[in-house]
């Protein structure tokens, strides 16, 4: 990418916000709090959902028209991407729903997913048994985020992981992974 974007913190393509969101999962999986766990999933669903913007901003014409079977400007990039890309990212859609829910609340301009819930609970370490009161004080809470869909719960830091891997793939068969830049003057480095 030539001109670098002045908006997004030094992030500069695809593979940046690729990274991120492997830093996001990290954060989901070490979650403590459910706060964390909730906001680290939150972070996850709208970098999954954003990498398809972020690559057809990164390709040139024949690729935008490859990976969405639309030419740059058209009507329904987004639906194409999706439907072009359904075997190879096969939770896109449901990444879709998250981050669009989390930036408008309600869905209005898709048809929201009556069968895709994301939430977040406790989990307790080891559990414990409700019939043996003297088991809980061993037992610790912590935070973690569902995503339901199909009627089955998966743990999110699992469900982004895969959205990951597959990200990853795509990515690579694109030849968009780029190496990682060392940041000058960065103190954690």
């Amino acid at each position: 990418m030539a001109n670098h974007p002045t908006k997004t913190f030094g992030l500069r393509g695809p593979s940046d916000l690729l990274r991120k969101l492997s830093f996001d999962i990290r954060r989901l999986e070490h979650a403590e709090y459910s706060d964390e766990a909730r906001f680290a999933a939150f972070d996850c669903a709208l970098a999954s959902w954003h990498l398809v913007d972020w690559i057809l901003n990164s390709v040139d014409d024949d690729g935008h028209l490859r990976l969405c079977g639309k030419l740059r400007g058209a009507k329904g990039v987004t639906r194409g991407f999706i439907e072009a890309q359904r075997s190879n990212l096969p939770l896109l859609e449901h990444c879709q729903q998250i981050a669009n829910t989390g930036k408008h609340l309600v869905l209005t301009l898709i048809k929201d997913d009556p069968l895709l819930h994301a939430k977040s609970s406790v989990r307790f370490h080891p559990p414990f048994d409700l019939s043996r009161p003297g088991s809980w004080g061993d037992s610790v809470a912590r935070g973690v985020a569902v995503v339901e869909y199909a009627g089955e719960q998966h743990d999110a830091s699992d469900f982004f992981r895969t959205v990951e891997r597959d990200w990853s793939v795509l990515l690579e068969r694109e030849g968009l992974i780029e190496a990682e830049e060392p940041e000058p003057g960065n103190i954690f480095s």
